[in-house]
């Protein structure tokens, strides 16, 4: 993957843009960047009004699982501890909750550190040892 292009480059391809010099295209050319990556920048600019890059990577959990929804999955599992992660889905999407995936719902438990344990009578073996 080619390294990133500086703010600086960003910022100065939005000025004289902006600046009315001349379109997306007449814009990357001067500058020396590909036409696709100035309209994204352009286009980005317009729709938001945020010159900078997006943010990079990261797991985004506090968008899907919200202060309300933790405490939420807190109390469902509080009140029945031995709920699978796609049961304590089910009950939070039927608390009004958001709809997440198992992924999601598993690293929302981590972040409120609740661990899941099996029961005893999951952990017994289903059949003796010989």
């Amino acid at each position: 993957m080619p390294a990133a292009l500086s703010s600086d480059l960003r910022e100065r391809l939005l000025d004289w843009y902006a600046g009315g010099n001349g379109t997306i295209a007449e814009a990357a050319a001067h500058f020396l960047v590909g036409t696709a990556t100035a309209s994204r920048w352009v286009a980005r600019w317009r729709r938001t009004g945020e010159r900078g890059p997006r943010p990079a990577g990261g797991v985004r959990v506090a968008a899907l699982l919200d202060s309300e929804a933790l405490a939420t999955v807190r109390r469902i599992v509080m009140e029945t501890p031995s709920l699978t992660v796609d049961e304590i889905i089910d009950q939070l999407i039927e608390a009004g909750g958001p709809r997440v995936s198992a992924s999601t719902m598993k690293r929302g438990l981590t972040k409120l550190a609740l661990t899941r344990k099996k029961t005893r009578r999951a952990s017994k073996r289903s059949t003796a040892r010989e």
